[in-house]
């Protein structure tokens, strides 16, 4: 693999390059404009945010590396309730909505995941420091904090990912009796309660419970069924435990949750007259089904099967920390994920069966594709301080286990037999991922002003494929049940390293590289031989796909002409060889390698305390991603690649804050958000096989208000408005416009608002 660009690029690269060096002068020019006033003592009123981007706690301001953080207060304020509403929280974070509600990923700079991939995740999430994956949405009750980090981050972290990393930290128990109560109510019938108790058992145990339940009619209409989609109902129950004594701290922590819903239907947007869809059902047909869902309205759908979604998630963390000295520190974590999930998704969005996820049936009660997802991962870390404090150093040692398995029967089309017979076929196979990794990094104070870190990982993966008796790919293994398919070896590294200067207390300007890669794979949909390919094969592994970047950052947090205010700038570059995505050279999807892509851009927040009762941010994020060199290799087949998908070039945010102390009558706000983001592709193929997945930017308007402890009491209140304007836009889709000439989308939520009661205690 290539690890530098080619020098036979830098002539077509002359542009990006100048924008990265004229953004870095920009920077720079900040950092020293003599007429902003800084307070030298740090900033006095803004809340200072505490981050672990580099598996310790540190200040925000003080971390060489871009994060988006929220602490409980503002993922309450912000009603932060799912992955899909950080989007709209963290400019430059799009999450990728593909065959349902429930069928997301995260894409950040560009890195992501196609729909029906099999790659490892470019963006990892991590819940309680334990790397999870699997399938559905998650409901952040009781949380810490969410902290979303950018760029390359394979060094710090489990498994490595090209674009960033999610974490999720839920609340530890404490050693006061208290918790919370939480009832909400809003339109579309929905009914929410969250609530958490802190139990102090002894001096050194305490136990902390939690609970979140919420059901919501559909904000769709299902005209065929006539039936409503995209609703909500899940469960979710979580019990953490913690041991604290002089130099041994322990916690555990277990959570179930159960989804038990109809997920949102994809809407049909185009259909082509030359497409398998309107061979086999004529061009007349064709015509009547779009027109009749141009006609309807934005959230109507015709779905032939129900949408049904089924998931249930059992995951367990425990983490040891023992002060072996003032210097040296021993921590070990364990997590264990088990998640299934089973959905019935209409993936061609029409009210025929063209492909229709299931053995023979169609509609409602149909079979549904099963995912199984079990994971178990330890993780032993040093951390530690030496030569006088000025190295502070984390080393560790990292091993999973992750398995999963699909389970994903088709029928193609299925309603014109006798004329027409079905294909009825299964996908029925099983990965599993060993991971091993060692890991070092330290930070060196060189002067008191400025510091360097460098980090390295290596991480040896074996990676195989089993085929079940019923996969239709299974025919080189007739005795078959977990019969071994493929297997490959991989050892790579991951770096960082960069530089730190601190002009002053309140200002931090780095410069970091870093490099990562995600692991080379199996196709379960592509073993040879293949009888949906006619004559042919399709073969089945993709290569490692490799990544490094460049950063230029600055950070501060101060006061700027007397006012409170923190705001971070990022100027970054970004190339990748191999980029695994995803193409359809059958019915079934297919990973592949593009030769090379580059991705730069800029990323800003801020936040500003006007005034001591109001407070103003806002967030711009602008992406320049492109394949260099958009030729690639799927399962043996050339395609030709770009735009470059789930990217859109900017991203926009603000927000004011509005409030009053009542001192004993409580607290007072009122806090507005808008949020912005520019059109994007939601194909990798858009300028050759896709010619219509371009989806149109769009604007968004939040508002809220609320009044905390009403009166001096125990009781707050508050009440909200998410999509004030109530805006149509669509926020993704699917394309199968190479295989039957449809491209399906999914809408975004209409205007929605409710009402919230909270009794603390």
């Amino acid at each position: 693999m290539k690890n530098k660009i080619a020098p036979t690029r830098w002539s077509e690269r002359k542009d990006k390059i100048n924008f990265f060096a004229s953004s870095s002068v920009m920077l720079f020019t900040a950092v020293l404009t003599p007429s902003i006033s800084v307070a030298e003592d740090g900033i006095k009123t803004l809340e200072e945010i505490v981050v672990t981007a580099r598996r310790k706690e540190e200040l925000l301001q003080d971390v060489p590396v871009a994060v988006t953080a929220f602490g409980a207060k503002q993922i309450e304020e912000q009603r932060i309730q799912s992955e899909s509403d950080l989007q709209l929280a963290t400019p430059g974070l799009t999450v990728r909505q593909t065959g349902s509600s429930n069928q997301i990923s995260f894409s950040i700079r560009g890195q992501s995941i196609d729909a029906f991939s099999a790659s490892p995740p470019a963006v990892a999430n991590y819940l309680n420091e334990v790397l999870v994956s699997g399938f559905g949405i998650s409901s952040f009750v009781d949380m810490e904090s969410i902290q979303v980090l950018k760029g390359p981050q394979g060094t710090l972290f489990g498994r490595n990912s090209t674009g960033g990393a999610v974490l999720y930290q839920t609340r530890k128990p404490t050693d006061e009796f208290e918790g919370y109560i939480n009832l909400g109510v809003g339109n579309f019938d929905n009914r929410e309660v969250k609530a958490a108790v802190n139990i102090p058992i002894s001096d050194n145990f305490s136990a902390r419970l939690a609970t979140s339940q919420r059901k919501r009619d559909g904000i769709q209409h299902n005209v065929f069924l006539d039936q409503d989609t995209n609703q909500i109902d899940y469960q979710l129950y979580r019990s953490t435990f913690l041991y604290s004594g002089d130099k041994v701290e322990n916690e555990t922590m277990v959570q179930y949750v159960k989804d038990d819903t109809i997920a949102s239907g994809l809407k049909l947007h185009s259909v082509t007259d030359d497409g398998l869809f309107a061979l086999l059902y004529s061009s007349a047909v064709a015509s009547e089904e779009i027109a009749k869902n141009k006609s309807a309205g934005f959230y109507d759908v015709f779905n032939e099967q129900d949408n049904r979604h089924k998931m249930e998630q059992k995951f367990l963390s425990n983490k040891t920390t023992i002060e072996i000295s003032d210097t040296l520190t021993f921590k070990n974590i364990f997590g264990y994920n088990d998640v299934k999930s089973n959905d019935s998704i209409d993936i061609d969005g029409t009210s025929f069966p063209v492909i229709a996820i299931s053995s023979a049936d169609f509609g409602v009660g149909a079979e549904g594709y099963t995912f199984v997802t079990e994971q178990w991962s330890n993780e032993t870390q040093l951390l530690g301080e030496t030569m006088g404090g000025k190295l502070n150093y984390i080393a560790g040692f990292y091993y999973s286990e992750d398995t999963k398995e699909t389970n994903n029967p088709i029928c193609f089309p299925c309603d014109l037999a006798p004329a027409v017979p079905p294909t009825i076929f299964r996908y029925h196979f099983e990965v599993e991922d060993i991971s091993t990794a060692v890991f070092v990094q330290g930070t060196y104070q060189l002067t008191d002003n400025l510091s360097a870190t460098a980090g390295y990982r290596h991480t040896w993966e074996e990676v195989e494929i089993k085929y079940f008796s019923d996969d239709i790919n299974n025919t080189l293994f007739p005795s078959g049940f977990g019969a071994v398919g493929d297997s490959a070896d991989i050892n790579k590294p991951s770096w960082t390293i960069s530089l730190e200067y601190k002009p002053t207390a309140d200002w931090l300007v780095y410069l970091a590289n870093r490099g990562s890669f995600r692991s080379s794979g199996y196709n379960g949909t592509g073993s040879e031989p293949n009888p949906n390919l006619a004559g042919g094969v399709l073969a089945n592994d993709y290569e490692e796909e490799t990544t490094y970047d460049i950063e230029l950052g600055v950070k501060f947090a101060g006061e700027v002409a007397g006012i409170p205010s923190r705001f971070n700038l990022a100027v970054y570059e970004q190339a990748l060889d191999h980029a695994q995505r995803t193409t359809y050279p059958s019915v079934a999807s297919v990973t592949g390698n593009v030769n090379e892509a580059e991705i730069s851009g800029f990323e800003f927040d801020g936040i500003f305390d006007l005034t001591d009762w109001l407070q103003i941010g806002g967030a711009f994020a602008y992406t320049d991603a492109e394949f260099t060199d958009p030729s690639a290799d799927v399962a043996g087949i050339s395609f030709t690649f770009g735009p470059y998908a789930d990217s859109p070039e900017w991203v926009r945010s603000f927000f004011f804050k509005a409030a009053k102390d009542m001192r004993d009558g409580g607290l007072i706000y009122l806090r507005g958000d808008y949020y912005g983001q520019s059109s994007f592709y939601y194909s990798n193929l858009g300028n050759t096989l896709s010619p219509d997945s371009r989806i149109d930017g769009y604007e968004l308007y939040n508002i809220r208000v609320g009044w905390d402890n009403v009166m001096g009491s125990s009781f707050s209140l508050a009440s909200h408005i998410k999509n004030l304007t109530d805006e149509e836009y669509q926020v993704g889709g699917i394309d199968f416009y190479p295989v039957i000439g449809t491209t399906q989308r999914l809408p975004g939520e209409p205007r929605t608002y409710g009402a919230e009661l909270t009794y603390e205690f």
